[in-house]
């Protein structure tokens, strides 16, 4: 690809928090959506991790929840936006910059370590990498909570570099998952599933109407068949031998 002297992590970031690109403030239904459904694994925990921070508002839900929280991200952008953002606010939330696939962290740190929409835009072999990473930091007995891309065609978001004629995908994605057991064989053997789920993709209109009433019926939502699925989301307990 041709070089840039600004890494497309920084320059998503910087569209996000001070553009009009608007991504991260729609997925805040996501998350509200995830964390509604994961609330019950909360308890106990002590201390937590995010994996791609974003512009921090999981990282706030989570400290609002009583959680010692940590924030990892690959834009030096997001981490410096943050960590100052948070200092104003009186925050006491820890961040670092680093690639989770090529980072060294401290065993058994977390109990909890959330990893939304981040998975599908690390390349090739470093998946893996990452997921060693993960079973590192995360306690015996914790936790993986992450969403995924579900059934995408990756090929219909390839976009060529009119300078240098290289071709990836728009937004970053290197990876789809058309099954979940494709989900449970990217975990194992670490990672035992304890659930999963497909997220409806109404989460991601701007009603917000419609939004609050899917909430009062999640218990008895299921998602219809013959509805396009986007995103799945998983609970995975680590077993360490």
């Amino acid at each position: 690809m041709c070089e840039m002297n600004q890494t497309a992590q920084d320059y998503s970031a910087k569209l996000n928090i001070e553009g009009t690109r608007g991504t991260w403030i729609e997925n805040r239904r996501k998350i509200d959506y995830v964390l509604w459904r994961i609330q019950k694994h909360l308890k106990g925990a002590l201390t937590a991790c995010d994996i791609g921070v974003g512009d921090g508002y999981l990282l706030t839900r989570l400290n609002a929840a009583g959680l010692r929280v940590t924030g990892i991200d690959i834009s030096s952008y997001s981490v410096n936006y943050l960590r100052d953002d948070f200092r104003r606010k009186g925050l006491d939330i820890r961040l670092i910059e680093g690639d989770i696939s090529n980072i060294k962290l401290e065993e058994n740190q977390f109990d909890i370590v959330t990893c939304l929409d981040v998975l599908e835009h690390i390349p090739g072999h470093n998946l893996r990498l990452a997921i060693e990473t993960l079973t590192q930091c995360i306690v015996n007995g914790g936790l993986l909570i992450g969403t995924l891309p579900f059934r995408e065609d990756l090929s219909k978001k390839m976009v060529m570099c009119p300078k240098c004629r290289h071709k990836f995908h728009s937004i970053g994605h290197f990876h789809s998952f058309q099954t979940s057991e494709e989900i449970t064989k990217l975990l194992e053997p670490e990672f035992t599933v304890l659930e999963m789920a497909e997220l409806p993709s109404n989460l991601l209109r701007s009603n917000i109407l419609t939004y609050g009433i899917m909430l009062l019926k999640s218990a008895k939502y299921v998602v219809c068949r013959k509805k396009r699925k986007r995103t799945i989301c998983f609970v995975a307990r680590l077993s360490k031998s």
